[in-house]
């Protein structure tokens, strides 16, 4: 007997803010630097694939993530616990996906929604 070579495909849901129920990620992403902002991180967008988003981006990230303060640097800390990034890093991220507009950016209280 031939062997038979099986493909699974698998979608990862991003966290919700609020708890809502799982939505998926934009294919889009944004790139730019890490900045603190009260306690929280703005995205300083050096460049987008995002039609409509740059500048300074308040962002909000997925369910279990947070921000913490270590050494007078904010930090982000992701659902396992562990650093992801800090402040002045050079990331890029996706965001959820809105669902009132599947494919677009989902944002919450004007803060753009990371996907994780």
């Amino acid at each position: 007997m031939a062997p038979v070579l099986v493909l699974s495909l698998t979608i990862a849901a991003c966290g919700d803010i609020p708890t809502m129920e799982s939505i998926g990620c934009t294919l889009e992403s944004v790139t730019g630097t890490l900045a603190g902002a009260n306690d929280a991180m703005e995205l300083d967008v050096t460049s987008s694939s995002i039609v409509g988003v740059g500048g300074s981006l308040p962002l909000a990230w997925p369910r279990g993530w947070t921000v913490r303060q270590v050494s007078g640097v904010l930090e982000v800390i992701n659902a396992s616990g562990n650093p992801w990034a800090r402040e002045g890093d050079t990331i890029r991220v996706s965001a959820q996906s809105d669902p009132a507009a599947p494919g677009r950016p989902r944002y919450i209280d004007g803060r753009f929604v990371v996907c994780g």
